[in-house]
């Protein structure tokens, strides 16, 4: 039986990298201290002006009520140059998910938070044949001025309370500035 993991984003991504040929420092390598591994992932310039992905972690796969896919909870974190409010990326979030999944999308609000750098925001749309719930935190700046970070939790809606604490715990967790973990 062939399983299909879903990645389902909220706004399209556009594979736009540039190739770097600087040595890499430390501090770019990402590490799993509870695991005890590290790697290097591959470089991706930050002057995309379209949201790249830059790490996405899964939780493991369960059986969807859409056969035959098999969807897994899952946190993506993308980045893109970005020189405007976060009043202004607000305003127009979900024209990006209209053109995404069309109008179709049904898409709910279900909490929506700013501050002066930051949109908190959980909503739940229509994405095909699936349910999804969504949690997102957009983030400008921190220690990368013009940059835009946009840190998502998706799951099945079905799924969201059970999956909820480590998606919503993981995406919550993310900082922009070099400090250990907690």
């Amino acid at each position: 039986m062939r399983t299909v993991i879903l990645l389902l984003s909220t706004v399209p991504i556009l594979m736009a990298t540039q190739e770097d040929k600087s040595e890499p420092r430390r501090s770019d390598y990402w590490s799993s201290l509870g695991d005890g591994i590290q790697m290097r992932p591959p470089h991706i310039a930050t002057n995309s002006k379209q949201l790249v992905p830059v790490a996405a972690f899964y939780l493991p796969t369960k059986e969807g009520k859409v056969a035959p896919f098999t969807f897994a909870g899952n946190v993506v974190v993308m980045k893109q140059k970005y020189t405007g409010t976060i009043k202004a990326y607000d305003a127009h979030f979900f024209d990006k998910v209209e053109n995404l999944l069309g109008e179709d999308a049904d898409v709910k609000i279900l909490y929506r938070k700013i501050t002066w750098n930051t949109l908190e925001i959980e909503y739940t749309m229509n994405a095909g044949l699936l349910k999804i719930h969504t949690y997102s935190k957009v983030v400008i700046g921190g220690t990368k001025p013009n940059v835009l970070f946009q840190v998502t939790a998706t799951a099945l809606a079905e799924r969201w309370e059970e999956e909820k604490a480590q998606l919503k715990g993981s995406v919550d967790s993310f900082q922009t500035s070099p400090t250990q973990p907690k």
